[in-house]
């Protein structure tokens, strides 16, 4: 495999910015990961809808709900699957409980639709794809056999920067109380 540097993402520094769990449970999980590694708050968000999704070449539907949290410079999201669609992240992971197993790791490329043709270059194949209802996308690449796990590259757009700012932004001075909240408590970026 050749070296070849990713294209820049516009914030984090070009590095990870996501780490994706697997979880049985949104709230005890947040509330394990405040516990032993001081991560969050998190911040529920329930049923997210994930506008258009292609899986392996075919339309695909998914319910699900995730909680987003801060871990220093990496944002946390504990994903919990509600439905049997083959194109969610159970088929791709083991749960048995507690703090789940890692999904995929994301971040965000300068140039979407070049860094899409890096990844597929390098033999990674694209497991789904979607387009969100604000209109960023994000494809899904198996990278198991160099990271273990999926590797998510979403486009940038003002959206995502904005959910990513305001979470970092919550976790700024928190004292470790309520580590699990809804969404509507995320903090406003002025």
């Amino acid at each position: 495999m050749k070296f070849v540097r990713p294209f820049p993402n516009p914030f984090n520094n070009g590095s990870i910015q996501q780490l994706c769990y697997t979880v049985t449970n949104l709230e005890e999980a947040a509330n394990q990961w405040a516990a032993v590694f001081g991560a969050g708050p998190f911040f529920e968000r329930l049923h997210r809808p994930v506008g258009e999704l292609i899986y392996k070449a075919e339309n695909a539907s998914l319910d699900h709900s995730n909680a987003l949290g801060q871990w220093g410079p990496i944002q946390i999201e504990l994903w919990l699957q509600h439905c049997d669609s083959p194109a969610g992240l159970k088929e791709m992971s083991v749960i048995k409980e507690g703090f789940g197993q890692l999904q995929h790791i994301s971040y965000t490329a300068g140039d979407f639709d070049k860094e899409i043709k890096r990844m597929e270059s390098l033999g990674f194949p694209s497991i789904w794809k979607y387009t969100s209802q604000n209109g960023m996308r994000a494809t899904m690449f198996d990278t198991r056999k160099v990271t273990g796990t999926m590797t998510e590259i979403y486009e940038s757009n003002v959206a995502i920067k904005n959910l990513y700012a305001r979470v970092a932004k919550a976790a700024e001075g928190w004292d470790g109380t309520r580590p699990y909240r809804t969404e509507e408590e995320l903090p406003e970026i002025e």
